[in-house]
């Protein structure tokens, strides 16, 4: 019987990738564990203000290295390889800067607060 591959890909709401690396490292403690071969991770930051929910293969754009990228991995998972290291760095680079990031976030978060009627509420610090 063939040895069986184990991979993880995980997707941060934070722009920086490095905080799904915990996440990673659980992932191959338990392929191992389980008897699987580890064939590496995916690490991608700020997912969610790159595909708001929608399929990849809808989305054009900043999701364009990230498609081709992923493709690259199924390769190589398709000839018995792990995740190749420099198309795991490439994915785990931030598809904007992280201060753009931040900036359209804190937009984001304000029209959601204005629309539930909280705006105003959004500095208050009841715990102190």
């Amino acid at each position: 019987m063939p040895e069986c591959g184990f991979a993880a890909i995980a997707n941060c709401g934070f722009i920086e990738s490095v905080h799904n690396e915990t996440a990673l490292a659980i992932c191959a403690l338990f392929a191992r564990a389980c008897g699987f071969v580890w064939m590496g991770s995916v690490s991608i930051g700020g997912g969610e203000g790159l595909v708001h929910g929608r399929p990849l293969s809808e989305l054009r754009g900043p999701v364009i290295p990230y498609k081709k990228n992923l493709d690259l991995v199924a390769e190589a998972f398709a000839r018995g390889e792990p995740v190749p290291g420099d198309i795991r760095r490439n994915l785990a680079k931030p598809f904007i800067p992280a201060w753009l990031y931040r900036f359209l976030g804190g937009i984001h978060w304000k029209k959601q607060a204005r629309r539930n009627g909280v705006l105003q509420k959004l500095a208050d610090r009841p715990y102190q």
